[in-house]
């Protein structure tokens, strides 16, 4: 059943109105830790460091499945060399920080910097990899 976001779905979740649901984990980490939900997967390809007993979607048999969540910090094209470099700095001296890594892994969010060419080969690798998975499965837009 599809859902406009993740609250709806988890009120549902808990309430028994659906038997289950593949959500991110920030929206549901609360509730795993005060037991109300059981996290029976991950789709990472590797277990978080943060739930390291919840084993992956591979290992649970699913070969081949794995649906990273990701943020990332994008600028408007043509955005001068410089300011690129200067807020990948910054973000990058961010995920040093103790109080946003912590954060960040309280939400079962492993944070991981790199150069910008790496996230762009990364998007495009993302970007192909679900345009190939929507075209299979016969998945298309509104």
């Amino acid at each position: 059943m599809p859902y406009r976001g993740a609250g709806q779905a988890v009120n549902d979740l808990i309430a028994a109105h659906v038997p289950i649901a593949c959500l991110g984990p920030t929206s549901m980490m609360a509730h795993y830790e005060n037991k109300t939900l059981r996290f029976l997967a991950q789709s990472s390809e590797t277990r978080s460091a943060t739930l390291p007993n919840i084993p992956t979607f591979q290992e649970a048999g699913f070969k081949g499945l794995v649906l990273d969540q990701w943020f990332g910090l994008f600028a408007p094209a043509g955005t001068p060399a410089e300011i690129i470099a200067r807020l990948n700095a910054e973000f990058a001296k961010s995920l040093t920080d103790e109080k946003v890594r912590a954060s960040m892994l309280k939400a079962a969010n492993d944070p991981v910097g790199g150069t910008p060419e790496q996230f762009a080969t990364f998007v495009r690798n993302d970007s192909t990899k679900y345009a190939r998975l929507a075209k299979e499965l016969g998945i298309k837009g509104e």
